[in-house]
């Protein structure tokens, strides 16, 4: 890709373009590739096991039991096909994130804090669309943040317009990466359109 090769044209693999724009990424770093990505993966994987965490104490667990469920995330990484370079590494960051906004639901709806919902369902929303950029079956996750926040929003005694202004905005959101990969094949023409 850093020398113009597009995936699905020059690049044949049904994996969406975000995967291949963090490996290209990845590559702009100097030194050996391979060992540059394993770095770069660790890293992923120590930032999601660090927001597993800090969800885990969110959700009342105590230091002990937060950190186990960090370290069982690294452990179980290799047993679920999560290792190296694969893609979980990468998009459970997003989602693990997006988790983590998801828990402050309950505290925003006490406050009434409609707008605040609004805000927190557009970042939780806007990564899982870069989950979804990096593996389509993120997807799932990306509808429960929006229906999470579409239920918290109501608590919170949000009008029905406002909770489908809220709706769309965080759908839009979830799409955004995606559409812009589509948008950019079908602005390079039919053909790559057409492999895309």
């Amino acid at each position: 890709m850093l020398h113009g090769v597009l995936p699905y044209i020059g690049i044949w693999d049904r994996k969406p373009v975000g995967l291949f724009l963090i490996f290209a990424a990845i590559r702009l770093i100097p030194g050996d590739g391979i060992l540059t990505y394993q770095l770069v993966a660790t890293l992923f994987a120590a930032a999601t096991a660090w927001m597993i965490a800090r969800a885990g104490r969110k959700l009342g667990a105590s230091g002990g039991g937060a950190i186990a469920a960090a370290i069982g995330y690294i452990l179980w990484l290799s047993l679920l096909s999560g290792r190296g370079g694969q893609s979980p590494v990468f998009y459970n960051l997003f989602i693990a994130a997006g988790g983590l906004l998801t828990l402050r639901l309950p505290l925003l709806a006490a406050q009434g804090g409609r707008r605040a919902i609004v805000l927190n369902g557009a970042g939780a929303c806007l990564l899982a669309g870069l989950a979804i950029q990096t593996k389509y079956t993120p997807v799932v996750e990306g509808a429960f943040f929006g229906l999470a926040h579409l239920c918290y929003l109501r608590r919170a005694r949000a009008s029905w317009l406002a909770m489908g202004g809220a709706a769309t905005l965080w759908a839009g959101l979830g799409l955004a990466p995606t559409g812009l990969a589509v948008a950019y094949y079908y602005w390079r023409g039919p053909v790559e359109f057409q492999a895309f």
